[in-house]
């Protein structure tokens, strides 16, 4: 039977304290304090100026719940302050932060609670903070960041600009192909024409030639030359009757 206040603990360990009606009994390692540790985002910072619910910005939660942030190309200068809630020893409490897919490098923060990011190119990061207590209590957050491309950056109009480029050129080809058989053409026509016009001057000379005058001298010198053979097959005749 214990008294009131009395203390005792069996081979199990287990305790048992004595009161006015009877006593309580536990184990110690039920009593055991299980810290629990919990980072928060508390300010937002996008271009210098906090972020808030918005349609600036799109979030829809309080910043200290934001899990997803979608920003424009030109919100790409970003602030985080944060804090471990922690009431034994916060001083004591170290931090560690890093985004994926820009540093890739765990950078504690020593003097405050913050870091910074300056020019971050459109893409998907992560961002990554994690906190230890002086009992080696950890506690890491993770905030997902889409930075999207401006327009001329997008992959629809890459698609459009290449196959608009290569449009061009075809045509530019096509086009050029035409005009050097379009002037082929016509260098063949012309020659055809020249052709056509030597032959004519070649039938207007042949023409020219052929008058009355020259007809007439052509047959006076055919009869002249039948004359004379005629003369001289006589004469042959004459001589063979002798």
């Amino acid at each position: 039977m214990f008294f009131f206040g009395g203390i005792y603990k069996n081979r199990q360990g287990q305790i048992y304290i004595g009161h006015d009606n009877g006593f309580y009994t536990f184990f110690p390692e039920e009593l055991a304090v299980k810290p629990d540790l919990k980072i928060i985002i508390t300010n937002l910072f996008v271009n210098t100026l906090p972020v808030l619910p918005s349609k600036r910005i799109s979030i829809q939660k309080p910043v200290e719940e934001i899990s997803d942030l979608e920003l424009k190309y030109n919100q790409n200068n970003i602030t985080f302050n944060f804090a471990a809630i922690d009431y034994r020893e916060p001083e004591a409490t170290k931090y560690f932060t890093m985004l994926e897919n820009y540093d890739n490098t765990w950078r504690e923060a020593v003097n405050e609670k913050s870091s910074t990011y300056i020019n971050v190119s459109p893409g998907t990061y992560v961002y990554r903070v994690k906190a230890y207590n002086r009992e080696g209590v950890k506690a890491e957050k993770a905030i997902t960041i889409r930075i999207y491309p401006p327009w001329w950056l997008t992959w629809w109009f890459i698609t459009f600009a290449i196959i608009l480029v290569a449009t061009t050129f075809y045509l530019l080809i096509r086009w050029r192909k035409f005009r050097l058989k379009l002037k082929r053409t016509e260098k063949e026509k012309q020659l055809a024409e020249l052709k056509q016009k030597a032959t004519e001057l070649e039938m207007q000379a042949l023409r020219s030639q052929m008058n009355p005058h020259f007809i007439f001298n052509s047959l006076n010198s055919i009869n002249m030359f039948i004359l004379e053979n005629n003369k001289l097959q006589a004469s042959e005749y004459l001589f063979q009757c002798v």
